[in-house]
Parts: structure tokens; C-alpha cells; sequence
């Protein structure tokens, strides 16, 4: 389910790409979007271990309220899940603001304006733990629809 989440906001970035909107709104709502929609499904994911847990009965029940914190259902998945967005989240944002920042000192001789966001979107969705050495896969779909 995430997986066809991240793989449609990617397409909906490189298809606004393509087609070259010129507008900047359309990349931050992608952005918001997948932020928005990876957040939610990382409740999601606590959610569903608190219930397994409550529900599996001893010994997995003593790991839930009331014999522990919630906090660790929360640190369980963080661990397990949002760690890896937490890191492709924070070179995403050194990556937008590096690049925005040389793009702007060399006059723009390196990326379009709207390609700063593609490529902190891209980063951000590729900390996708299902996504083992997709970069390389969307690295090679970018060059062949650029021979197109």
C-alpha cells in the first residue's frame, strides 16, 4: 500500500516535470502529501501492533498499556519504520537547501526551479524500507525517459 503510494506521488512529480507546470505550488502539495500520507500510515502501523498485542494475549499483551507506556509501541515502529524517513527526510531538506542555495549562487546553471523539489520529494520517498536500491531503478526509468 505505501509502496503504490510513493511510487504515484513520484509519477505525479516527474509527469508535473514533463509537462512543466512552471508553477511551484503543485511540488509543495506532492511534498505535504507524502509527508501527510507517510505519517499516517506510520500510525496506522502503531495502531494495528497495539491491537495484535492487546489482542495476542500473554506475553505479547504485557508490552501495551496498562503494564507498559504507549511510548513503546511508538518506539517499536519508530525504530522499525520511521527511522529510515526520519534520515531520507533530513538529507531531503539538506539537499533542497544546498542545491537551492548553489543553484542560486552559479545562476541557475544546475537545476530548473521546479527540479530542486523533485529531488527532495525523490529522496525523501526513496527512505522507503521497501524500496532496497529502488534509486538505482528510478535512476534508470529518469534515463530512459530522457532518451524518449
Amino acid at each position: 500500500m505505501l509502496l503504490l503510494f510513493t511510487v504515484a506521488l513520484l509519477a505525479a512529480g516527474l509527469l508535473l516535470q514533463i509537462f512543466r507546470a512552471r508553477r511551484i505550488l503543485p511540488f509543495r502539495f506532492l511534498c505535504l502529501a507524502a509527508a501527510l500520507g507517510i505519517l499516517g500510515f506510520y500510525f496506522y502501523l502503531v495502531y494495528a501492533q497495539y491491537v495484535t498485542w492487546r489482542d495476542a494475549g500473554p506475553p505479547s499483551s504485557y508490552l501495551v498499556p496498562p503494564h507498559t507506556s504507549v511510548l513503546y509501541v511508538f518506539g517499536y515502529h519508530f525504530s522499525r519504520f520511521g527511522l529510515q524517513y526520519l534520515i531520507s527526510f533530513g538529507i531531503s531538506v539538506l539537499f533542497f537547501f544546498a542545491a537551492g542555495l548553489l543553484n542560486r549562487k552559479f545562476g541557475e546553471r544546475f537545476f530548473e526551479r521546479d527540479e530542486i523539489e523533485l529531488g527532495a520529494l525523490s529522496i525523501f520517498l526513496l527512505g522507503n524500507p521497501a524500496w532496497n536500491y529502488a534509486w538505482m531503478y528510478y535512476l534508470l526509468l529518469l534515463g530512459f525517459l530522457s532518451v524518449l
